[in-house]
């Protein structure tokens, strides 16, 4: 079996000072894998073209040559033979790859020799012989093979250098692959001087039970559930010494805190919607069992409030987290002026890495008082969730989806007696058109389905426009209006959201906007009647979030309408 691979030199003139290397088509008449042949072609071709200025083909042969030998051995043509052979057109290299090398024997060798360490790898090894030796092959089955041992009671296992043993005589070799497998070992007790969390806690978290036998991987996945938690800054999870010969070895648990308690703030200014602030007070692991106790509030020109949210994670099942919550809210705005407390409680879990689902119960006593009536209602209200999210950042996001499905059924008391059904959808997505530019898009639509406008509380109903909504327009004001002009809300909501974002090499960044959206008092969201906005912005990038400044004007502005509005805050606007 011969290849001949063609190397051609143009001679280096005064005009050009790098000769230009070419490779000629490689002949395979004989039946050498077209994908070895590839690799081959592409490893000389790389040989030339990463030479010094000026360098001679001569002087680059040897170690053209040795680098397709490599390539062969890897490939288990361990006979295989190059020489470079002068031409009239420059250098010809001449392959010989010879016979493809076979496995002939794989054995294991341990220095405890268990029959049950050689039980335990017999198939993978038996399922290497005849094939070719190749060194991915090879190092493939190497690993699966400690992998096997770590997984069924070896979790110390560890390689040591293997030995290939070639026979040219039969094209042929053995392999010896060689192991420290450490004690055989089964999970004992939970041990750990940790006082800061509960040992039933951390127990719960325990995927490992007393007197399984141990693996690797149950070891890995109790460090990083414990390393998700937020009140853990890393975490170390060791197997102890057996004691006098015995299997059983205790699960040793070291923690390192986090940080005990979180500041959070964030700022927003706009023309049409005011401006304020917000801020949130946490403490981590206040039970002992990794809850969070937040205390927020809302300093803004339209909102005011004052909230209490504890969430416990693994609550009742691994994975699940259960929120309670509650707040004190005082708003005005030109639609309405409310004044509200609620108390509420949702569980979430996560079906898959991406998908979540959740169910929430909430209660509010309000007072509303729009330029016509004045209500005092109690609502309750439960409903379901189911989230996507697929982003590759939650604070700044580049790539992926995240959406977001709520359906809630609601009764309301009081001054307004009705039922409804309220339905919301929220979509955003990214993608990286350009190493520089990111394009983003969003998508809200929600409709309120059982009762009449004038039956739900004003509170409750859709509206659109403003800085969260359709930049460019005043907040609530796209939709159905009261006698006086106001925003009356509606029964259906519509927006619709793009921008592209460049961000240089250094902190500061722009984006491009259109935004369009309106409410509607039909149960289906109007789309025949969208208002649009356009705008851009700069951005000057934190560490943990952009700082926004945009500015946007409507399309086909109507008389009473402002014809720009300027918006501040911390994070993308969507």
């Amino acid at each position: 079996m011969s290849l001949a691979i063609w190397a051609l030199a143009a001679c280096p003139c005064a005009a050009v000072s790098t000769p230009a290397w070419a490779i000629q088509a490689l002949d395979l008449s004989d039946p050498t894998p077209p994908a070895i042949a590839d690799a081959l072609q592409r490893d000389l071709a790389e040989s030339f073209d990463t030479a010094p200025a000026g360098a001679l083909a001569s002087s680059i042969a040897p170690s053209a040559s040795a680098r397709l030998l490599s390539r062969l051995r890897s490939e288990g043509y361990y006979g295989a033979s190059v020489r470079t052979v002068p031409d009239s057109a420059g250098l010809v290299f001449r392959v010989s790859p010879g016979p493809r090398f076979t496995v002939a024997s794989a054995t294991l060798s341990s220095p405890s020799d268990s029959t049950a360490i050689q039980d335990a790898t017999q198939d993978q090894r038996d399922a290497l012989i005849g094939s070719p030796l190749r060194a991915e092959q090879i190092l493939t089955a190497e690993a699966d093979l400690l992998v096997t041992l770590q997984e069924q009671g070896w979790p110390d296992a560890q390689l040591a250098d293997r030995d290939i043993v070639v026979d040219h005589a039969t094209a042929s070799a053995r392999l010896t692959f060689k192991v420290v497998p450490g004690p055989f070992s089964r999970y004992g007790a939970l041990y750990t001087d940790e006082t800061r969390w509960r040992t039933g806690f951390l127990q719960r978290l325990n995927p490992m039970p007393q007197g399984e036998i141990a693996q690797l991987s149950g070891l890995r996945t109790y460090q990083a559930r414990l390393t998700a938690l937020q009140s853990v800054a890393s975490a170390h999870i060791h197997l102890g010494e057996p004691d006098d010969g015995q299997e059983t070895r205790d699960i040793h648990v070291n923690l390192t805190p986090a940080p005990r308690y979180v500041l959070d703030a964030g700022i927003s200014l706009s023309t049409g919607d005011g401006g304020g602030v917000e801020t949130s007070l946490a403490r981590r692991n206040v039970l002992g069992g990794d809850e969070i106790w937040t205390v927020s509030a809302q300093l803004q020109t339209l909102e005011q409030s004052l909230g209490f949210d504890l969430t416990t994670p693994h609550w009742r099942r691994l994975d699940q987290s259960l929120s309670v919550r509650a707040t004190l809210r005082n708003e005005e705005t030109d639609a309405f002026d409310q004044r509200e407390a609620e108390l509420g409680a949702e569980v979430t879990r996560p079906l898959t890495a991406r998908w979540t689902a959740g169910v929430s119960v909430y209660a509010d006593v309000s007072e509303v008082t729009t330029a016509t009536t004045r209500s005092d209602t109690v609502t309750l209200a439960a409903g379901g969730s189911v989230s996507f999210d697929s982003r590759d950042n939650t604070t700044d996001p580049s790539l992926g989806v995240n959406a977001r499905l709520r359906v809630i059924p609601t009764v309301t008391y009081g001054d307004l007696d009705s039922s409804y059904l309220a339905t919301e959808l929220t979509v955003t997505g990214y993608r990286r058109v350009h190493p520089q530019l990111i394009a983003a898009a969003r998508a809200r639509l929600g409709s309120l389905v059982g009762g009449d406008l004038d039956a739900i509380p004003a509170d409750d109903r859709f509206y659109a426009g403003g800085g969260g909504s359709v930049r460019g327009y005043e907040y609530q004001s796209l939709g159905p209006q009261q006698s006086n002009g106001d925003p009356a809300g509606g029964l259906s909501v519509a927006e619709l959201g793009a921008e592209l974002r460049w961000r240089g090499e250094g902190r500061w960044g722009a984006a491009v906007f259109a935004d369009a959206g309106t409410a509607a008092s039909a149960t289906a969201p109007a789309f025949d009647d969208l208002r649009v906005g356009l705008g851009a912005g700069v951005r000057y990038h934190f560490d943990f979030a952009p700082l926004r400044l945009d500015i946007a004007a409507p399309v086909d502005r109507r008389s009473d309408e402002a014809s720009v509005h300027v918006y501040v805050g911390l994070g993308q606007a969507f």
